[in-house]
């Protein structure tokens, strides 16, 4: 065997290498990030770097970055990884020992080079992102996302951009390249600070002369999901200019409909009101989609606002408020003799919206003759008062909502397929709130502003654990229950700060699936900047009821296989048991 592996190691370039002990010699193997080694019982060669083995070739060792794997080549051959049968690949650790007959190789890793994080794909970073957000979300710890874009992957290639962004960061922090000019790096135990990392990126990249922005997002401020708070610090980016840092929360795009402002940081949201604008440029119908409570008359505002028809009127008509018996004669208007009581002429909505916009909410609940009637309007763009015979033109532009799936009320026969499919020509439909995730904090902060100028009080703010219990909620009653929580909190709470408390009982149950009621009203008393801290000793034995009804849970009840899941001894689970009141056969407290 040559020196040349054995002087490179002596540089000092090197982070892992193999020690061989053969029955006659020993041999230091380099083992560089990202390549191979084969190593056999051939006294000739001992070992092999490479691609392929040579026959003869009994196992192979591969260096992936944080992951070191042994993998057997053959079957039956008599391999031991630290005294155990290796069968199947394997990761090692610094210090196990590799037996392959007399020959024995020992792992060596010195830590102390390693001061960089090591850069992963996009799925590793993805399940490390997970557990920091699960520990951020538990222990209330700081958590950010920074998502570094560049302007032109061709300003340099992967290996050498990634070198650079490698070396400014710490060693916890985590790092990944992802597709052709994204690097997503996970902050823990940072908050507002995460602009000076981000700054240190962009700097060492431009003495690379590779032009790139940065954007930030922070957890649980501006989500707690993997994807949300990704796209969050993405949307972040593309919102800076070159060069440059932007928070998410700087970010978020406010709208004026009609004197109303609107939040617009989703992705999903900004698509909508993207579209929106488009569509107000034309006359067309349209067809607004959604659940209850999503928003649909601010998209109708919007259609109208942004349009030429600005001016003119917007007339909105419930129609699942209005009787049929009333809902034509108030369309459409009436000759004085129609019916009884119509002692004098009156004009119908239709006509007090000439030149502007009628917004038809819940039209899934007109009559089908009635449908008929919006059907002729659309086409013709005449109608007739009841009563009379002359038609009468009308310059309107027609935005229809409806709460259901109209398909499936034409399945129902109470829908008319014709009149769906001339008002979804342009159809938008509004995601409900539990899947614009990225647009809760803002809402709840904008709703808290104006409750407290509506009312008179001074500003308030919310609690960490607050916010983070309003982003777990599921919203079924969407943006509008949203705001009436946080309406009812600035009436009902006397201080300042509205806490975890103060929220309905029912908010950020339905979370995540570790936090249980019990969860939730402890979360309350987690601590903040500024208060006094609970016993880590608290906190511990906190994680480990909770840790215990888990296991409890997963294993359906049956302690022993609980005690297995957590390593714990049996006559401590059963102390434990009786310690925390927790009921050994259904995994709840005793006490709840």
């Amino acid at each position: 065997m040559s020196d040349a592996p054995q002087q490179r190691l002596l540089g000092g370039t090197e982070q892992c290498y193999l020690l061989v002990f053969g029955p006659k010699s020993v041999a230091l193997v380099p083992l560089p990030t990202g390549e191979d080694v084969y190593i056999g019982l051939d006294e000739a060669a001992g070992y092999r770097s490479g691609n392929e083995p040579l026959p003869g070739m009994q196992l192979k060792i591969s260096n992936h970055s944080e992951e070191i794997r042994v993998e057997p080549l053959v079957t039956g051959a008599e391999l031991l990884v630290n005294r155990e049968p290796l069968t199947a690949a394997r990761c090692l650790m610094s210090g196990d020992v590799v037996a392959l007959g007399e020959t024995n190789i020992v792992l060596n890793r010195d830590p102390r080079r390693r001061s960089h994080p090591a850069l992963l794909d996009v799925q590793a970073l993805q399940r490390r992102l997970q557990q920091e957000i699960d520990r951020s979300l538990r222990y209330g710890r700081p958590l950010s996302i920074l998502l570094l874009k560049l302007s032109d992957p061709a300003q340099g290639g992967k290996s050498e951009v990634g070198e650079a962004v490698i070396g400014t960061l710490r060693l916890s922090d985590i790092v990944a390249w992802n597709g052709v000019d994204e690097f997503i790096v996970v902050l823990p135990e940072t908050a507002s600070e995460a602009e000076i990392p981000a700054r240190r990126l962009l700097a060492a990249l431009l003495k690379q002369h590779v032009d790139a922005r940065v954007g930030i997002a922070g957890c649980p401020a501006d989500g707690m999901d993997v994807d949300d708070l990704i796209t969050g610090a993405r949307n972040a980016g593309l919102d800076a200019s070159l060069g440059a840092v932007q928070h998410l929360c700087e970010a978020e795009t406010i709208r004026q409909v009609d004197g109303i402002s609107v939040v617009a940081m989703d992705p999903k949201t900004k698509g909508i009101f993207s579209l929106v604008g488009d569509l107000a440029q034309s006359d067309i119908p349209v067809l607004v989609c959604g659940e209850t409570g999503v928003g649909k008359e601010i998209v109708a505002r919007a259609l109208h606002n942004w349009s030429s028809r600005e001016s003119a009127p917007l007339v909105s008509i419930n129609c699942a408020a209005v009787p049929e018996s009333l809902l034509q004669s108030e369309l459409f208007g009436y000759e004085r003799g129609a019916f009884t009581g119509a002692d004098t002429t009156k004009p119908g909505l239709l006509e007090s919206a000439a030149g502007g916009t009628i917004f038809l909410d819940e039209i899934s609940e007109a009559t089908l003759r009635t449908q008929s009637e919006f059907l002729r309007v659309l086409e013709t763009k005449k109608f007739r008062r009841l009563g009379s015979l002359n038609e009468r033109e009308v310059d309107i532009r027609i935005v229809a909502a409806s709460n259901k799936d109209l398909l499936h009320e034409i399945e129902k026969g109470t829908f008319r397929k014709d009149l769906y499919y001339r008002l979804a020509a342009s159809l938008i439909v509004i995601p409900p709130l539990r899947e614009r995730a990225l647009d809760i904090p803002s809402l709840a902060w904008m709703f808290l502003t104006d409750a407290c100028t509506r009312s008179g009080r001074e500003p308030m703010s919310f609690s960490q654990q607050a916010l983070q219990l309003l982003q777990m909620h599921e919203w079924p009653g969407n943006v509008r229950e949203l705001r009436n929580v946080v309406d009812n909190m600035v009436a009902v709470v006397h201080g300042a700060v509205i806490k975890a408390e103060h929220l309905p009982k029912n908010v950020g149950l339905q979370a995540v699936p570790w936090m249980t009621r019990r969860d939730t009203e402890e979360l309350a008393v987690v601590p903040t900047a500024g208060e006094e801290f609970r016993p880590l000793s608290d906190e511990i034995k906190e994680l480990e009821r909770a840790r215990i009804v888990e296991a409890l849970t997963a294993a359906d009840g049956v302690r022993a296989r609980a005690e297995s899941l957590i390593g714990m001894p049996s006559r401590t689970f059963v102390t434990k048991l009786k310690v925390y009141g927790i009921n050994k056969d259904k995994g709840k407290s005793s006490a709840s």
